[in-house]
């Protein structure tokens, strides 16, 4: 297994432990299942700092666990225990990335097979404060993210399972990138039809996420 800490973040003590309990509680397979466990966040002195989180648990096949990275959060690579056989297969992190290094590679874990077992459980603490890669360069975001979609068009083009494709362009139409017309004209190539309901459904599902997230850090 790999499991990954920040130097800013913390681990409770028996973190790894309990994760491995997981897989023989339910009988998990320690090829292709990792498991992701929740966090709560501190700040710089390590004082806990209120983030309001909906947490969900069980297991998510491969494809709900890509359909979740998509349109719901990452999952958070310090509360991640994942199977080495998994960087063996799919590959490693890519270096050049800076903030979304993580999210692309377990969109790509899971295109290769790989299902997450949520724990809801807090055993890992994310530290936040102005130093962070994330708090000072925001602007590489949106490059890396782009970077991401079209690293994953290749992947997803090629494949014989449409599903991956068909989600990508679902995101990429309710977010309102460039990139969704490419992959519809891929997916037209394929006789791959998609729903309008659901662009619809999920258009307005991440308008309403982001108008409350901005409430939320006004408030703040």
């Amino acid at each position: 297994f790999i499991s990954w800490l920040s130097h800013d973040d913390l681990y409770r003590l028996d973190k790894l432990e309990r994760q491995v309990e997981l897989y023989e509680k339910y009988g998990l397979n320690v090829e292709d299942v990792a498991i992701s466990s929740c966090s709560d966040v501190i700040d710089s002195n390590g004082n806990k700092v209120f983030y309001p989180r909906k947490r969900k648990s069980g297991l998510l096949s491969h494809k709900k666990a890509y359909e979740y990275l998509l349109f719901n959060k990452c999952f958070n690579g310090c509360g991640l225990l994942i199977p080495k056989s998994m960087f063996l297969k799919a590959g490693f992190f890519n270096e050049d990335l800076r903030f979304v290094l993580d999210w692309n590679l377990w969109l790509k874990f899971t295109i290769g097979g790989m299902s997450v077992y949520i724990d809801d459980r807090v055993l890992v603490s994310n530290r936040r404060h102005s130093a962070q890669v994330t708090v000072k360069q925001k602007e590489l975001h949106k490059k890396e993210a782009e970077h991401t979609i079209n690293e994953l068009f290749d992947i997803t083009k090629t494949n014989s399972d449409a599903f991956y494709l068909k989600q990508l362009y679902y995101f990429c139409y309710s977010t309102g990138r460039g990139n969704a017309l490419l992959i519809k004209n891929e997916l037209n190539k394929r006789g791959v039809k998609t729903s309008l309901f659901k662009k619809f459904c999920l258009k307005t599902k991440i308008q309403i996420r982001k108008f409350l997230k901005n409430v939320y850090h006004k408030l703040k």
